[in-house]
Formats: C-alpha cells, structure tokens, sequence
C-alpha cells in the first residue's frame, strides 16, 4: 500500500439538514470558510470504487478571526497535511499521540 496524499482546503456549509447539521459542504475563498476541511486522497488505482477522496477532520474557524489568523491556521492545516502524507499510514490512523495534537 501507498503512503496517502493528504490535503485541505477552506469550506462552509451551503446546506443543512432538520437537525442543523450540515447536509452540503463546499469549496470557498477563506474569508468565507468556516472550517478548514482536511481529506485523504484514495488511490483510485488499487480501489477504483473508492470516492476520489475521504473527510477526515475539520479546524473550525472563528466567524470573528483576522484573516491573518485565518490565514495562519490554514498554513497549519497544510502543514499537518504535509506530514500525514510522508508518515506510514499505520502510523496515521488511531495514532493517540496524533490525537492529542488534533484536540
């Protein structure tokens, strides 16, 4: 098996179901975002039924950040991306140390 690619990416919600829970969430500018959306890119050559990519978890943003702020915490999420993707992923997937850093 491959190492995984990990990516994010600034998104909000379009949508939300009954309970207000977002039922559709999309790609925007940052200054919009609500989250920092971070996914695993699936290899579609060893799974080609597999979603091109997976959600793994969201850095909520602060609706009252600066956008240098904002701008700071999605350099961190890339960062984190950067370093999920070059560790083994038996090293990336309930990894309690990994855990600890994401609380």
């Amino acid at each position: 098996m491959t190492t995984p690619e990990f990516f994010c990416r600034p998104v909000r919600a379009e949508s939300e179901n009954d309970d207000g829970t977002p039922s559709s969430i999309n790609e925007c500018p940052l200054p919009d975002a609500q989250w920092i959306g971070v996914y695993r890119r699936n290899n579609l050559d060893e799974n080609p039924t597999a979603q091109p990519s997976d959600w793994m978890f969201d850095i909520a943003l602060d609706p009252n950040e600066s956008m240098e702020s904002r701008e700071k915490t999605f350099s961190m999420a890339r960062g984190v991306c950067d370093m999920l993707s070059v560790i083994p992923p038996e090293s990336a997937e309930f990894n309690n140390d990994l855990q600890v850093f994401f609380e």
